[in-house]
């Protein structure tokens, strides 16, 4: 379903996702959060407060991304400060580039005309603790985000872009610390028997055909072994099996479950869907220390102020639970999903 966002786009039937799947049954846990978190001290290069800094409720200024990554991963490093970036937010707010159509990462509250959704909502609070006084979306292709934000159309991008190693490339652009990870789940019916992958042996998986659920679904059935995969041209058609018992299991993204009106009729099993990137991604773990999906702002690359900022506050709301508690409230929350950081590349 989904050769779309996590590889060239995220999820573009999410527009559509009226069409898709179910809410797992812990969802709005908010216990407190469990993340892969960076290896302690390695921040000597990168602990200088950018201006602005006393005017936020930021307690630690040591960019969360390790000195070492800039020999390890160069395009993860962390920024340079001293540009003046975050007291220019402060002065005059941040715009923000997102496709305002795809709940429930970003749409339009038509009684409002609010932008709402998970991402929003993270980034609101983000803005909070930073001091930022407005936060201002500019309704933008996907497939532009970067030319916009090159060509200074909005400060910021932020809706469902996942880190790849190609994308961090483009010329004058920085990853900020991802806050998120948008992961696979495996999703099975209500009353199904099923409890976890290894219950899935001599079972359908449905997925749609080519895309990065079918790929993972073969890995899974190499591991459980006796696993039957069975690909549709739609998400629709996958669930359609599911709910008719000519499937057993569904792969999708927690995102596009909580859309689903037949939700309460299937559960998400607990954890993510490993998947190893294969194809033109074959080396991303070579250069990018992020966990596969994990999603991110994007600023320039000048404003290394701004970078810190973000990246800072979004460390901060994983810490305090607070990013818990927001997927929780969109119904999107599965444990694993917060696991920004590979933990060889921790």
């Amino acid at each position: 379903m989904k050769p779309t966002r996590l590889t060239a786009s995220l999820i573009a039937p999410l527009a559509a996702c009226l069409l898709m799947a179910a809410c797992s049954s812990s969802s709005s846990t908010t216990s407190t959060p469990t993340t892969t978190t960076h290896a302690a001290a390695d921040t000597a290069c990168s602990s200088a407060a950018p201006a602005g800094a006393a005017a936020t409720s930021v307690t630690s200024w040591t960019d969360p991304r390790p000195c070492s990554w800039q020999k390890s991963y160069p395009l993860f490093g962390p920024v340079t400060t001293g540009d003046g970036s975050l007291a220019a937010a402060q002065k005059n707010g941040i715009t923000v580039c997102a496709e305002t159509d795809i709940p429930p990462i970003d749409s339009v509250d038509t009684s409002t005309g609010a932008v709402v959704g998970f991402e929003p909502d993270i980034l609101h609070a983000a803005a909070k603790l930073l001091g930022i006084p407005s936060v201002t979306f500019v309704n933008t292709p996907f497939v532009s985000f970067i030319p916009a934000l090159q060509a200074k159309k909005c400060t910021i991008v932020m809706g469902g872009i996942a880190v790849t190693s190609a994308r961090a490339q483009a010329p004058g652009i920085k990853y900020t610390e991802p806050y998120f990870v948008y992961a696979d789940v495996v999703i099975v019916a209500k009353n199904s028997s099923i409890t976890s992958p290894a219950d899935l042996k001599g079972k359908t998986i449905a997925v749609v055909a080519g895309s990065t659920e079918a790929v993972e679904a073969q890995q899974m059935a190499k591991r459980v072994g006796d696993v039957h995969v069975n690909e549709f041209q739609s998400a629709a058609s996958t669930y359609q099996a599911l709910l008719t018992n000519n499937a057993q299991a569904v792969i999708d993204l927690p995102v596009t479950l909580s859309q689903n009106p037949d939700r309460t009729k299937m559960r998400a099993l607990p954890g993510l869907v490993p998947f190893t990137p294969t194809g033109q991604f074959a080396n991303e773990y070579s250069t990018n220390p992020y966990t596969w999906g994990a999603g991110a702002a994007i600023t320039s690359s000048s404003a290394g102020d701004l970078n810190r900022a973000l990246s800072a506050a979004f460390a901060t709301l994983l810490k305090d639970g607070t990013i818990q508690t927001i997927l929780g409230k969109w119904d999107i929350y599965t444990p694993g999903i917060l696991d920004i950081i590979r933990p060889t590349s921790a």
